[in-house]
Parts: structure tokens; C-alpha cells; sequence
């Protein structure tokens, strides 16, 4: 009788190593297609709608108000006698800004390039001297960026917008005036 460890190996059977290649391209195959229906089943992508004319206006008035605010607080460095006028002048900036975001979630502008005459802080380089006048000027012309927008624009941002406007020109006069009389002084 002979011993099992003295039979030589034995070679597969043709018809072991054609079921052994069935099984492995059926495995291949299979795995494939439940990786294709990843890529069948995705979400159809989809562009955002673009912006209002009113988020846009929103969007270009908000960013002259974060302009201001960051030049009031660069005259208020240079000119702490204007601090109490300067201080109520932010506040309003900060208001503007609250009333001007809407929540993302809400709508996503995309900013526009700011138009001909909207206020940057990277104008002349500011001084004692020169600071009241040039936050005054640049108050102006975001007053008259903000009117600008009206024609184009609902009647609730239009009236938000108005307000803003008169609100900057305000501010403007307060400080010239102001600036003027501590000059007199």
C-alpha cells in the first residue's frame, strides 16, 4: 500500500483550472459592476442660480460698510478727540452690516467688482491732519455708491439702501463739522 507522502504532486485538471479562472473572473466582474453603480447613482450636479440684482446690491453695500468701519477705526487711532462722533458713527456701520448680510444659508452672492467711486481704504495715507477729511470724502462717495443702487433693486432694499445713503452723508457732515470746530479750538 502506498504511503501519501510518497505520491508525487499531482498537476490540476484542466477542468480545475477553468472553474478556478470562472470563479476569478466572475469575482472580477462582479466587483466591477458594484463599483460602476457608485458612479451611476451620484446626484446630478447643479449650478447655483446666479445672484439677484438685490444680492448684489446687498453684497456691494455691505462691503463699502466693512470698508468704513475699518477707516473709522483708523481715524478714531489718529484722532481721539473725534472718539465720541467716531464711536456712534461705527455703531451705525455695524447696523448697516447686520441689516445688509443675509444668512448664507439663505443665498451665496458672488461680489461683483466694486463700481467707479466706491470708497477703499488704500487711498492717501492718513494723518492727524488729513483723517477727518478723508473719512468725510469717502462717506460721501459710499452715500452716493448706495444711491446708485436703488433703480435696480426691490422697494424694502431700496428703502434700506435710501436710509444707508442719507445715514453716510450724515455722517460725513458730523465729522466735517465736528473736525472744523476742534480745529478752531
Amino acid at each position: 500500500m502506498p504511503v501519501p507522502d510518497d505520491d508525487p504532486p499531482s498537476e490540476p485538471s484542466r477542468r480545475q483550472v477553468l472553474r478556478l479562472a470562472s470563479a476569478l473572473v466572475g469575482t472580477v466582474t462582479m466587483t466591477s459592476l458594484a463599483g460602476c453603480g457608485l458612479k451611476f447613482e451620484q446626484h446630478p450636479v447643479t449650478t447655483p442660480a446666479p445672484p439677484t440684482a438685490d444680492e448684489l446690491a446687498r453684497e456691494r453695500t455691505a462691503v463699502d460698510a466693512d470698508r468704513l468701519l475699518a477707516l473709522v477705526d483708523d481715524v478714531r487711532r489718529l484722532r481721539p478727540d473725534l472718539a465720541i462722533v467716531l464711536g456712534r458713527v461705527a455703531s451705525q456701520h455695524e447696523a448697516h452690516l447686520a441689516a445688509l448680510r443675509v444668512p448664507a444659508a439663505t443665498t451665496t452672492p458672488q461680489p461683483r467688482t466694486p463700481q467707479t467711486g466706491s470708497p477703499t481704504t488704500s487711498g492717501p495715507l492718513l494723518t492727524r491732519a488729513s483723517a477727518a477729511d478723508v473719512l468725510a470724502r469717502t462717506e460721501r462717495m459710499a452715500a452716493e455708491s448706495a444711491r446708485r443702487e436703488l433703480p435696480d433693486v426691490s422697494g424694502d432694499l431700496a428703502r434700506l439702501l435710501a436710509a444707508i445713503g442719507a445715514s453716510r452723508d450724515c455722517h460725513a457732515a458730523a465729522v466735517t463739522d465736528l473736525a472744523r470746530r476742534t480745529a478752531a479750538a
